[in-house]
């Protein structure tokens, strides 16, 4: 999807009730610029302190024709400034494109043409900020805000569901991922910004002269059987309608609240048992934990063990000593700890007694 400047949000015509999403019928014949009906987000899950799921729904048109009539300086339009005659009787897809992979008849102007069984979508796109991040930039998107991945939804009739994933949690998670994981302990603002009405079927036409080039993107039929004589730029996207000037819609803003990480808890001492150095973590986190525990002594490790613990779960670690951890544990020395963790959790390092 490209890059918008942000504005306000619009207002929605579309709700959450205890019922789910309730649509209101678009392409009103008294708003020329009402084509499809704003996004909504429904809600999120598989919350983390660093990741998140959002929800929300599009309407990417897909109306199978709807007849209006329209005064004389309504028409409708293609982006580019393609007029699409809207005077009576006229069968235009008000309400979007074509459902994806039709082969209706559009109009631009007097001319009709084929679909032509195009691959119809809307550009979708998740976004969400820190609320401090987003009050701080006067009720706009901040220098904070995360970008999900752009997500192609086929044309279809109605509201159709659309989720993604934000953040990555964990450090293996992150190697992975190429996104920014979310602040534990934060609320956020989310949206979702839905570019309607986009088909992949199309040229970019020179419709200008050889010393003044205008070019716009038309679809490949309608190009086929009017204007086979036009220079093709191509290949390009076009959305059908128009968003008072602005070719995308954006939703409400839902809001969320990432938990905190938490820590890790570890006894204070080290109990020494044969070759073994005994000791207890506990996650106090909420989230399931794994990492590393090493014992060291002058920067040279005596005993290292991995570990993994369920939610809340203590667990008695036992630590093989190296030859150089049992000559140290044999006259009762001290011993640095230190406690890492693969999923962010506070950990520590300390001086333990063997």
């Amino acid at each position: 999807m490209t890059r918008r400047y942000f504005r306000s949000a619009l207002v929605a015509a579309t709700a959450v009730s205890a019922f789910g999403v309730v649509a209101t019928q678009a392409a009103q014949a008294a708003d020329t610029q009402y084509y499809v009906n704003s996004p909504v987000v429904t809600g999120v899950s598989n919350l983390t302190p660093e990741s998140v799921v959002l929800h929300g729904a599009v309407d990417t048109g897909g109306s199978p024709g709807l007849g209006v009539s329209e005064p004389a300086g309504t028409d409708l339009g293609w982006t580019g400034g393609i007029n699409i005659m809207t005077t009576a009787a006229e069968n235009v897809f008000i309400d979007g494109l074509p459902t994806n992979g039709s082969s209706n008849t559009v109009y631009i102007g007097t001319k009709s043409f084929s679909n032509g069984g195009a691959d119809n979508y809307s550009d979708v796109e998740f976004e969400a900020d820190p609320v401090a991040d987003y009050k701080a930039n006067g009720n706009n998107p901040g220098s904070e805000t995360i970008f999900g991945s752009s997500l192609e939804v086929p044309t279809q009739n109605g509201l159709t569901p659309v989720s993604t994933t934000l953040g990555a949690y964990g450090a293996q998670a992150q190697a992975n991922s190429s996104l920014t994981p979310l602040k534990p302990g934060t609320t956020y603002y989310y949206w979702i910004i839905d570019q309607a009405g986009t088909t992949d079927n199309a040229e970019n036409i020179n419709t200008g002269t050889a010393a003044s080039p205008s070019y716009t993107c038309l679809p490949d039929a309608y190009v086929a059987a009017y204007d086979p004589t036009a220079s093709v730029q191509g290949p390009c996207v076009y959305q059908y309608g128009n968003n008072s000037g602005v070719d995308f819609y954006q939703s409400p803003n839902g809001t969320f609240t990432t938990p905190k990480l938490g820590a890790l808890a570890i006894s204070r001492g080290a109990r020494v048992v044969g070759h073994q150095a005994m000791l207890s973590v506990g996650d106090r986190s909420g989230f399931r934990a794994a990492g590393e525990i090493k014992l060291e002594i002058g920067g040279r490790p005596i005993a290292t063990r991995k570990f993994e613990l369920g939610v809340g779960m203590t667990r008695m670690l036992s630590l093989v000593l190296n030859g150089r951890g049992l000559k140290a544990a044999a006259r009762h020395a001290q011993a640095r700890l230190i406690l890492t963790s693969n999923w962010g959790q506070t950990t520590t390092t300390k001086m333990v007694r063997l």
